[in-house]
């Protein structure tokens, strides 16, 4: 599913005309706070003067948001900040992580409706694999609402 994450970027990107700058595409070796915290250290060595964040999950993104606090950004007049997954521990952290949630519920009926269509089905018959796409919603908070002075 990342890649699928990582898809949308470059295609958010692309819609607005703006190119990709490979170096700030850090990878997360695992969905973890320390993941966060030493790729958010990472980025702002390769560009320091960066002003927003997108990380792959809630969790990544809060481990970031403690780096940029302890070495002195603050969240979100320096750098804005968005998760991904609208974990629930997002709303409480300080400031309150902006997400894309997913949803869950729905996805999880849709996968056990294909799993029995498949166990219904001939075996021996081929299989088709199909992209099935449940809309996202952006979960609005403060970690990415800048006010204006």
């Amino acid at each position: 599913m990342s890649i699928d994450r990582f898809i949308g970027y470059k295609k958010a990107l692309e819609l607005y005309n703006l190119p990709i700058q490979k170096e700030w595409c850090l990878v997360c070796e695992d969905d973890s706070f320390k993941n966060g915290y030493e790729n958010a250290k990472k980025l702002l060595k390769i560009t320091p003067d960066v002003d927003g964040l997108f990380s792959i999950t809630d969790r990544t993104a809060i481990g970031a948001m403690n780096y940029f606090k302890k070495n002195g950004l603050k969240v979100p007049e320096d750098i804005a900040v968005i998760g991904f997954s609208n974990w629930k521990v997002s709303a409480l952290t300080s400031p309150s992580l902006s997400s894309v949630k997913q949803n869950g519920v729905k996805m999880g009926k849709k996968v056990i409706e294909l799993f029995i269509k498949t166990q219904k089905e001939n075996k021996e018959e081929k299989k088709e694999f199909k992209t099935i796409k449940i809309p996202t919603k952006i979960c609005l908070r403060e970690s990415s609402m800048r006010t204006k002075t």
